[in-house]
């Protein structure tokens, strides 16, 4: 019998009140209260500062987002900066990793695979890229990946590029990339993909991969007390 996983869609949410959720369900899921939690959702424009992000890449982002009214904020994921917006489908995975699992590089592969196997199933041909994290279509990045682990288990994740404005990530070097260039399904096909459909196609690619069954639960069994935004 595989291990349960409960799936919800929490919509567009502020970073800070999921970030806030993801610790409680940490927290709650290595005392073994919850089975592991699949969370989908959005967030109002805001750009994060991953552990790698330096002094010098926060002094060089802080001029331009504070002048466009972008908050900044430090978070304890992998990686360094990132903008987030409603256009994104967010994934963030509160899983215990037991036994083999226990192998960070591996979960993190894994979910490139999973968003990889979702992609085709929608029709569109993605990538990885050796040494840099997240899913790319040719040069350009279409999602971004970071996580971070609490006694082996995971939180944060894979935020990937459905459509909007992507024209905040030019005011820092994405990643610490300069230059780099940032797509989206809707810049890449003419049209963005049905949300929840690829929601589905990503929570099934996610059970497969990591071999969990999945239960799809409404946003209130999760966070009953969190605001919906918008």
């Amino acid at each position: 019998m595989l291990p349960l996983l409960h799936i919800a869609d929490l919509a567009c949410r502020d970073f800070a009140q999921v970030r806030g959720l993801q610790e409680r369900l940490v927290q709650a899921r290595r005392a073994g209260r919850i089975p592991d939690t699949l969370l989908f959702c959005s967030h109002p424009p805001v750009v994060t500062a991953g552990r790698a992000t330096t002094p010098a890449e926060l002094a060089a982002a802080h001029p331009a987002l504070e002048a466009a009214g972008i908050p900044l904020l430090r978070c304890e994921r992998g990686g360094q900066l990132t903008y987030h917006n409603p256009g994104q489908v967010i994934l963030y995975p509160i899983v215990r990793l037991e036994g083999a699992e226990r192998d960070l590089h591996a979960f993190q592969h894994g979910l490139e695979e999973t968003t990889l196997a979702a992609l085709a199933e929608a029709g569109v041909t993605a990538a990885r890229r050796k040494g840099y994290p997240g899913v790319w279509m040719g040069s350009a990045k279409l999602a971004s990946l970071g996580i971070a682990v609490r006694g082996w288990v995971t939180w944060h994740g894979l935020a990937l590029n459905l459509e909007g404005d992507l024209s905040p990530f030019r005011l820092f070097d994405p990643c610490g990339i300069s230059a780099l260039t940032v797509t989206s399904l809707e810049v890449e096909r003419g049209v963005a993909p049905n949300r929840r459909r690829l929601q589905e196609l990503l929570a099934a690619a996610f059970c497969h991969h990591f071999r969990r069954e999945g239960c799809w639960v409404p946003a209130e069994e999760i966070c009953s007390e969190e605001v919906h935004v918008g």
